[in-house]
């Protein structure tokens, strides 16, 4: 494996493997087109955590997942230029209301 964090690789070749890599450039965590971050919250009554992002569109492609010792399976939904739902199921399937949570999700524009 190689590490790309802070290799600036121009140019790969493995023939026996056929795999070319002409640049990996790493992308930073955060920046105007994409964010990284761990949230920590309580659901509301709909099994809801809001959460604010600064990318400032809705055309958002979101991915989540909960975090912690107790199995949630989670949903992404209302998003808006602000802000977006993390939704919290238990593993029967019923919304996790009024409990303390964390996801770590990622954010990237369209």
């Amino acid at each position: 494996m190689i590490n790309t964090n802070r290799a600036n690789i121009k140019s790969l070749n493995i023939p026996d493997e056929s795999i070319s890599i002409e640049k990996i450039t790493p992308l930073p965590l955060s920046s105007s087109s994409q964010e990284v971050r761990s949230e920590t919250g309580t659901t509301d009554g709909s099994g809801d955590l809001t959460v604010t992002h600064n990318l400032g569109s809705n055309q958002i492609v979101i991915t989540a997942t909960a975090t912690g010792t107790i199995f949630y399976h989670v949903q992404i939904h209302s998003k808006t230029s602000n802000n977006f739902k993390i939704r919290f199921f238990d593993a029967s399937g019923s919304t996790v209301t009024s409990t303390a949570v964390t996801a770590d999700w990622i954010a990237k524009k369209l």
